[in-house]
């Protein structure tokens, strides 16, 4: 699993790599460097003879000034559509840039896991070896299924084997027992035939002998021996001829078992031959199978050893041409650069006059013979002092801003009021106009000489409008008569108030111009300050020795100094607030609780000079009131102890 997940991470990079198209990229990246030094030595052309009319426009009179002015002007509008188009392009360009590689993933994991990899080949190539070992001796054991199998055969063939012979020696033995034991009944049978025949034969003698025993008592002994050894002999031979009959049966039953046992020895001999002729066979067939064995596993080797090496020579070939055509890229890169890199010494020399143009330093002024750092220590006190008259003015300005925002506030509500007094006017006009209906005048009059009669009478004050026109009072029920006789009185005093009005409307539209002039010049100093503070941080980055010429600033420096800074670092790149907030997504995202927590309280902490001092003190108030704790708790316990 860990190998297909690296396998698809390289594929997915290699995929958008190929889709950035480096090389493409890198080609195209040269040609607009090559386009930019062009409009930049056009713009630095363009800025010696600005320069060089800025110095003549200065030593002009003031008449000459003034027919010159609009020529001056002229080419400075064409400076600045320069440095827009040049804007433009650069813009353009970065943000080509950056649509090809911001989805291109960081290559050094990948570098450094294609380095382990070439780290890890020696241990590699010694395992392929170690393989192909292991494969030789597994080639030259290929048989050792078939041999197990053999033996196991073999054993039970010889457990077979064993019990036939086992069951052929105690058939054998059976039969020899069985053949011992019949050849024992018959001797024993023949024995009690003899014994049988003898006894009969004597109990005849003793019959025969004890009647010749009671008839011839007296014969003489000579007669006696000579019957009882005929009786004998007969008898000798009568049992002699038994055994003989009974021996050439017993004879006969023998040459019968021969023959039988004849019959089943040939028969036996000719299956222990078909047995052996068989295991011959068997055990060709197995030493002929076991060759076929190794000559399989061989044949597999050799294609497998065949295959790999195809695979590799295809691998080497493959690197070898990647490699010859980055070799070539490089090259055609290299020739690029060189080509790009010709004018190295003309741009050099190129830069050194911009940046004495860009800093203000004249050429009468400068030091031919002088190097680069007294340029910009000179540069450099010219600018501060720049700053120094800017601030002041800036100081001015707002100041001056500060009374214009009251004033226009005071006008404001001059405004309000004088709006309110012509609503009130309309008013009164409209009732002037409802009363106007009546056509007797002189009763009006009258009526109006009345009631202004009664309102001295009663001590009352009449409204400038009742006055006027005698118009009657909310609170008063006597109805009053019209007057047309006062109606140009009124007309009058509403054109004067309207002309009042629309004077006062210019005052504030004017007051308006003037504010949004005073705005635009306060941005257009804030970016000149931007500017000088940019500068200046370039001197002093470029010299080092740069801080130490500067006058120690005030509060108020700083704290407008801190506004540039932070303007500064706001413009350095488009990209950089949409990075930094990114990264801070990014961060918070993979943040825990507890660390959400504490990058809140640090972030708290760090915000401004007084919470870092104030923290700083709880830190040491408290490290100060541990050690005094310690201190009282190590003299409390000697104290006790004592």
């Amino acid at each position: 699993m860990m190998a297909a997940s690296d396998s698809s991470v390289f594929q997915h990079a290699l995929q958008l790599w190929k889709q950035a198209d480096l090389p493409n990229l890198q080609e195209g990246l040269d040609q607009a460097i090559i386009e930019v030094k062009h409009h930049e030595e056009e713009a630095l052309e363009s800025r010696k003879t600005l320069a060089t009319e800025t110095k003549a426009f200065k030593k002009l009179d003031a008449e000459a000034r003034v027919l010159q002015i609009n020529k001056l002007i002229k080419m400075y509008q064409a400076e600045v559509d320069s440095l827009t188009s040049r804007f433009k392009f650069t813009e353009q360009k970065l943000f080509e840039v950056y649509g090809r590689l911001t989805e291109a993933p960081d290559p050094q994991p990948l570098l450094q896991s294609s380095l382990d990899a070439l780290q890890g080949s020696d241990s590699i190539k010694q395992l392929q070896k170690e393989n192909a070992d292991l494969k030789d001796k597994l080639t030259k054991y290929a048989d050792y299924e078939k041999l197990k199998a053999r033996l196991r055969e073999v054993e039970q063939n010889s457990a077979k084997t064993f019990a036939k012979r086992l069951v052929a020696k105690e058939q054998e033995v059976n039969s020899t027992w069985e053949e011992k034991e019949r050849n024992w009944t018959k001797k024993e049978d023949e024995l009690t035939k003899q014994l049988k025949t003898l006894k009969e034969t004597n109990k005849v003698l003793n019959d025969k002998l004890s009647k010749q025993f009671g008839l011839d008592s007296e014969g003489s002994i000579e007669d006696g021996a000579e019957a009882k050894s005929s009786h004998v002999g007969a008898a000798e031979f009568r049992l002699l001829a038994d055994e003989l009959e009974s021996s050439q049966l017993r004879i006969l039953d023998l040459e019968k078992r021969n023959e039988e046992l004849s019959g089943a020895l040939a028969k036996a001999s000719s299956a222990a031959e078909h047995d052996s002729e068989l295991h011959s066979k068997d055990l060709q067939i197995n030493h002929l199978e076991s060759e076929n064995a190794l000559l399989a596993a061989s044949l597999e080797r050799e294609r497998n050893s065949l295959a790999e090496t195809r695979k590799s020579l295809g691998q080497q070939i493959q690197a070898v041409s990647q490699e010859l055509a980055s070799y070539k890229a490089e090259l055609t890169t290299v020739r690029r650069k060189l080509v790009t890199y010709s004018d190295y010494e003309q741009i050099k020399q190129q830069l050194i006059a911009l940046r004495k143009i860009e800093f203000g330093v004249e050429d009468d002024e400068a030091d031919e013979e002088g190097d680069l750092g007294s340029a910009l220590t000179a540069a450099n006190k010219k600018l501060q002092s720049n700053l120094a008259d800017l601030r002041s003015r800036y100081q001015d300005l707002e100041q001056s801003n500060k009374t214009l925002v009251t004033q226009v506030k005071n006008l404001k509500e001059q405004l309000q009021e004088l709006e309110a007094l012509n609503a009130k006017l309309e008013n009164d006009l409209g009732k002037v106009e409802d009363v106007a209906r009546f056509n007797d005048n002189m009763s009006m009059i009258s009526g109006a000489t009345r009631h202004i009669t009664n309102r001295q009478g009663f001590g009352g004050k009449l409204s400038p409008t009742s006055s006027i026109i005698g118009i009657p009072e909310e609170t008063e029920t006597v109805g009053l008569a019209s007057n047309t006789s006062i109606l140009p009185i009124v007309t009058q005093q509403r054109d004067r108030i309207r002309n009042k009005n629309m004077e006062l409307e210019r005052q504030l539209k004017q007051s308006s111009l003037d504010r949004g002039k005073l705005l635009a010049e306060v941005a257009s100093l804030r970016k000149d300050n931007q500017k000088l503070y940019e500068r200046i941080k370039y001197i002093s980055s470029y010299n080092g020795q740069g801080g130490s010429m500067r006058e120690p600033p005030t509060s108020a420096g700083l704290d407008i100094e801190s506004q540039y800074q932070n303007g500064y670092e706001e413009s350095l790149h488009p990209l950089v607030q949409f990075k930094k907030s990114e990264q801070e997504r990014y961060t918070k995202g993979r943040m825990s609780s507890p660390e959400k927590l504490f990058f809140s309280f640090a972030s708290i902490i760090l915000a401004n000079k007084t919470t870092r001092l104030v923290f700083l003190a709880y830190c040491i108030a408290l490290h100060v009131l541990v050690v005094i704790t310690a201190a009282y708790s190590v003299s409390t316990t000697r104290a006790v102890g004592m």
